[in-house]
């Protein structure tokens, strides 16, 4: 399964630990539990609170096109849906986020991984 291949694994949440999602701690917690630092990560998302806490801990680099090493997905399917998720969002400095994808459907996440993750 060629699009399997690059992930490391899948967390939904920071179970056991009291962390209270959307949570830049929650987000930590999981990097430390792949033991990563973030680098060439992909957050799969729901909410623009998800949004603000990825980006307010995974700090850009230059991995992926655009100089970033964090893609952040928005789930137009899930709690906030496609027109809160094109807001985007604001971290705590006031600097504006964005989603680097909004999908409609899981399977669109093939594409994503395949152009951003060639073997």
């Amino acid at each position: 399964m060629g699009v399997i291949q690059p992930i490391d694994a899948i967390i939904f949440d920071a179970d056991g630990t009291g962390i209270r999602k959307p949570s830049p701690a929650a987000i930590a917690y999981s990097l430390a539990q792949l033991k990563v630092t973030g680098n060439r990560t992909m957050h799969v998302a729901d909410t623009r609170g998800d949004l603000i806490a990825s980006r307010d801990v995974i700090v850009p680099g230059k991995e992926f096109e655009g100089g970033q090493n964090l893609l952040m997905v928005g789930a137009a399917w899930g709690y906030e849906g496609r027109e809160l998720l094109e807001k985007g969002g604001e971290l705590p400095d006031g600097a504006k986020v964005e989603f680097d994808y909004i999908i409609d459907q899981p399977e669109e996440l093939v594409a994503i991984v395949q152009k951003h993750w060639r073997a």
